[in-house]
């Protein structure tokens, strides 16, 4: 039996490796989602609306806030004023960074 990039052949016939199969549906749902990310950030931003990103790195309550100008800025929750409060305002590298690891450039 050989194995080439998940396919297995034995005797002439062709399967898939289910687990190859698995990684594909799954990459496949991962570019579904980024697109779909993609696609909500670009309305909402084009509509003068911020877009909130979240990264499990960030301490628990803060995430980003990026401005239809492109600013993005480091906020946490106020739970009294049901908003957010800036933190901080990002670097052009630091937004620069973020947009590339996310792929929102």
């Amino acid at each position: 039996m050989f194995e080439t990039r998940g396919v297995s052949t034995f005797a002439g016939s062709i399967t898939l490796n289910r687990n190859t199969t698995g990684k594909r549906k799954r990459k496949k749902l991962e570019q579904s989602g980024l697109l779909a990310v993609q696609l909500l950030r670009k309305k909402n931003l084009e509509q003068g609306h911020r877009f909130m990103i979240n990264r499990a790195e960030l301490p628990a309550g803060q995430c980003y806030l990026e401005f239809p100008n492109g600013v993005i800025q480091l906020v946490a929750i106020n739970r009294n004023k049901k908003d957010f409060e800036k933190v901080r305002d990002l670097t052009i590298e630091e937004q620069n960074s973020i947009k590339k690891q996310l792929q929102l450039t």
